[in-house]
């Protein structure tokens, strides 16, 4: 018989042992297209029936609650049901018997990072959690475990997380065969509650003696032999199958479902003719289509993995592997906080995930967008409840008020003039039901191409020179600097490092490679600055800059601040040509800046502005900078690009800065016209740094980055544009801080000295 023939058949046995039921179920998504329908004000012909999958209800709510009604508490065997409309999709739950009931816009749940097994529950907080362990069941119902136990015989000196819930009972009942197994496995994910070990009543079980629970919402079983930890992608699954070979795995990839048959492919789009990896097993929780074509999912499926010769399984027997399912899951849709404010009003009262910059402080936390903000705008708020108190420790910690992170929970809104908050002005709130921060390789689609150097604080009050990448990994290059530069691109790698030693400073020429070549000493030495071929070391040397032949130690030319420019300086920038320097230099008393330069062809030091600070010379445009032009009052003014201003020539305005804010560091992009601004409040000292991308060339939008830092230093671009880094104080603690070039957080590097970042172009993944 051929395969259609076979199919056919299955089809047909299936349709007099269950017609019944498919009927009713069929019922109940009718009754549900009628409804929305009506709340649509549409007709039926436009909506589709989308997805469906089963679940057991836990009363005759079928899920959706009013609170004013009474249920009865028994288990009610039904669906959830997806109707689309356009790209809308609307939520029903329905029950075997041709219910339906309306549940709103439909958002998928996020799936929880799973948490280290709990063994001792006295030293977790309560709150959103997803575990993995062994569970035993027990008179009870089921208690978790961190290790294989006789359920007659229970341990005393380990400390048992009692498992509650809807998804338990089905669970056991359809499952029980498998717990059997010795080596099985489960992951839970629900809500920890958790009792104090002398509260009256505490405890829950036989004895009251359990001091925590779990109210489960979703049971997966894991395993059964050996797991492989992380999420495989099918493309790696299937390079090397006899790898896998009888291990549990999880696995990501596009589902396929068919009516017996389900083939697994890659996620980057469903391609027949690669190789397939036959499911089998239940599916009963993935969203399946409504009749109609064959429809395709982005899941991630954990099960037995099996690799045999080609032949082995299929109708045919033409699969070489089969995953055998445990578990099965569509992936999560994610809102970012743009799309959250544009759907307001259709996302009120609904369960929603958003992904954003979580800002803490003063008894509320407002979510703002992972990028900026309209030109002259403040983002809109939305204020942000629920327990955040594992957040908001990291946040002390980390990113403070420009923490990433995913945050799920119930959003609301309320009518103008009566909203949420202490003075009733929000409009919006999201009651949490976790939150999460988010890691770096979490906020791009490509790991970060640029890793971040920086000086980290030693007791002694020196500093070890670390990287850290997009990844996460940190490598120590050298250890006890005052200050440091990298070699430029191009160049050999290799670092100036400016050392401690008994009577003061001495500068260094090191690498990983390389013997150390000291270069100059001084009883005060600071920020090393190379020339853009790597030939030469510019640094500030007690009250002069120096510059110094790297290969033969000489000194090339000294500029110093003459008649007229009185003060210390503060900053050196070279040209891009390599041929002179430009130095900033400013007196404490007076607060006046100038601006000298140094030509390497004459050895002359000039004045360059003699009333302007500058941030950075031009590229390819000797002794052409960037630069404030003198500003009445405290703040205001216009970022200038050119000549001298006392020179009559035409100087290119590049943005604005408002009269109540003053700019403080500044750097322009290599080759796009933005750049990176970090502005103060003009007039109140203690309010935060608040750092901008802005439109140069005359248009001046701001788009907000970050805000809450006491201080911002030293920004700088990579050599390619792609990312840029600066110096953040806040709460006392300088950190290092590296973004891309379109403003989403990569990473950072805490409790550092205040030098400037280095840099890395790092070679494309593989």
């Amino acid at each position: 018989m051929c395969a259609a023939g076979i199919a056919l058949m299955l089809i047909l046995n299936f349709a007099q042992a269950d017609g019944d039921a498919a009927t009713e179920a069929t019922d109940a998504v009718d009754v549900a297209r009628e409804d929305l329908a009506q709340r649509l004000g549409i007709e039926e012909e436009s909506i589709d029936a989308h997805l469906m999958w089963p679940v057991v209800w836990p009363d005759t709510s079928l899920g959706v609650r009013d609170p004013d009604m009474m249920y009865a508490q028994v288990l009610v065997p039904g669906s959830v049901v997806l109707l689309k409309v356009g790209e809308e999709l609307f939520e029903y739950h329905t029950s075997d018997q041709g219910r339906a009931v309306y549940a709103g816009p439909y958002i998928e749940p996020p799936q929880i990072p799973a948490s280290p097994l709990i063994e001792d529950p006295t030293q977790v907080e309560p709150g959103r959690v997803a575990v993995e362990g062994m569970l035993v069941r027990t008179r009870d119902g089921a208690v978790l475990y961190d290790e294989l136990v006789d359920p007659e015989n229970l341990p005393t000196d380990v400390l048992p997380v009692l498992v509650l819930g809807n998804a338990l009972q089905p669970f056991i009942e359809r499952r029980w065969a498998d717990l059997e197994n010795p080596a099985s496995w489960v992951r839970i994910e629900g809500w920890l509650e958790v009792r104090g070990p002398n509260e009256p009543g505490a405890g829950w079980g036989r004895q009251g003696d359990l001091r925590a629970r779990l109210r489960a919402d979703r049971i997966h079983l894991l395993a059964v032999r050996g797991r492989v930890p992380g999420v495989l992608t099918y493309e790696q699954l299937v390079a090397n199958p006899g790898a896998y070979d009888q291990m549990l795995v999880t696995v990501r990839g596009e589902l396929t479902s068919g009516f017996e048959v389900s083939a697994l492919g890659p996620e980057t789009g469903h391609q027949p003719d690669l190789p397939a990896t036959w499911v089998g097993g239940k599916l009963d929780g993935l969203p399946r289509a409504i009749g109609g074509p064959v429809d395709v999912a982005r899941v991630e499926i954990s099960g037995l993995f099996e690799a045999r010769p080609r032949g082995a399984y299929g109708h045919m027997g033409a699969y070489a592997c089969r995953l055998t399912a445990h578990a099965a899951y569509a992936l999560s849709s994610i809102l970012d906080y743009p799309t959250l404010m544009e759907r307001a009003d259709a996302l009120s009262g609904r369960l929603v995930t958003v992904r954003g910059l979580l800002l803490l402080g003063g008894g509320m936390s407002d979510l703002t967008t992972l990028t900026w903000s309209a030109e002259g705008e403040e983002p809109p708020a939305c204020l942000v409840m629920g327990d955040l108190s594992g957040l908001a420790e990291q946040a002390d910690q980390d990113a403070g008020s420009g923490l990433p992170v995913q945050i799920h929970g119930r959003f609301e809104q309320a009518e103008e003039g009566a909203g949420f908050g202490r003075d009733h002005t929000r409009r919006y709130r999201l009651e949490s039901v976790f939150a999460r921060a988010l890691e770096p390789a979490e906020l791009s689609d490509s790991a970060p191409t640029v890793a971040l150097a920086a000086l980290t604080e030693r007791i002694d009050g020196w500093g070890d020179l670390v990287t850290a990448s997009g990844v996460g990994s940190v490598e120590t290059l050298a250890e006890g600097l005052v200050d440091f530069a990298l070699a430029p691109p191009g160049t050999d790698w290799a670092w100036a490092a400016v050392r401690p030693q008994p009577d003061g400073m001495a500068l260094f020429v090191e690498g990983s490679e390389r013997e150390p070549k000291r270069l100059a000493e001084a009883a005060d030495l600071r920020m090393p600055a190379w020339s853009p071929d790597g030939a030469a070391l510019a640094a500030i040397a007690d009250d002069e800059v120096i510059v110094l032949d790297v290969a033969t130690g000489e000194r090339i030319a000294t500029g110093q601040t003459g008649a007229g420019a009185p003060g210390r300086i503060v900053e050196i920038f070279w040209d891009d040509a390599g041929q002179s320097l430009a130095f900033n230099i400013l007196d404490s008393e007076s607060g006046n800046a100038a601006t000298l330069s140094l030509s390497l062809a004459t050895l002359d030091t000039t004045v360059l502005h003699p009333a302007a600070t500058i941030f950075g010379l031009l590229p390819e445009a000797a002794n052409q900078a960037c630069y404030m032009g003198p500003a009445e009052g405290p703040g205001g003014g216009t970022l200038l690009a050119g000549d001298c201003p006392t020179c009559g020539t035409q100087n290119e305005p590049l943005f604005d800065v408002p009269t109540d804010e003053r700019l403080i560091a500044y750097a322009q992009h290599p080759t796009r016209p933005l750049g990176l601004a970090a502005l103060a409040s003009a007039t109140e000292p203690s309010a935060p740094v608040r750092v901008y991308l802005v439109a140069t060339g005359g248009s001046g939008a701001r788009r907000l980055v970050c805000s809450g830092a006491q201080e911002i230093r030293y920004p700088r671009w990579s050599a390619g544009g792609e990312a840029f880094a600066f110096m953040a104080m806040r709460d006392g603690e300088w950190r290092a801080v590296l973004m891309g070039a379109d403003a989403r957080p990569l990473l950072h590097v805490s409790k550092v000295l205040p030098t400037v970042p280095g840099l890395i172009d790092l070679p494309p993944a593989n």
